[in-house]
């Protein structure tokens, strides 16, 4: 058995649906990865809150230490939507 194709072992019928299914979750992959990037940016803090779930609190304090980065416009943080994203999937646990 060391020599044989996978298509011997499992049918060339099987490795084709195989192939096509890979092929299918690769291009699902990649369209959800553009989703989550629409409409990334800058946003307020207000913004920041009803993407990431986290409270002012929460995210004046991942400012404050460098965890998300931010503009000033005048008086108003503008914050790094996309580094608030990175950040939460950095930390997120797994069941």
């Amino acid at each position: 058995m060391e020599n044989m194709e996978s298509s011997q072992i499992f049918g060339e019928t099987f490795m084709n649906l195989l192939r096509e299914l890979a092929k299918e979750a690769y291009l699902e992959g990649v369209k959800d990865g553009k989703e989550s990037l629409k409409d990334r940016g800058f946003g307020t803090i207000t913004e920041a809150q009803r993407r990431s779930g986290y409270g002012k609190a929460a995210i004046t304090k991942l400012r404050d230490s460098g965890e998300i980065s931010y503009i000033m416009n005048g008086a108003k943080y503008l914050y790094d939507l996309n580094d608030l994203h990175h950040y939460m999937q950095r930390n997120k646990e797994r069941a």
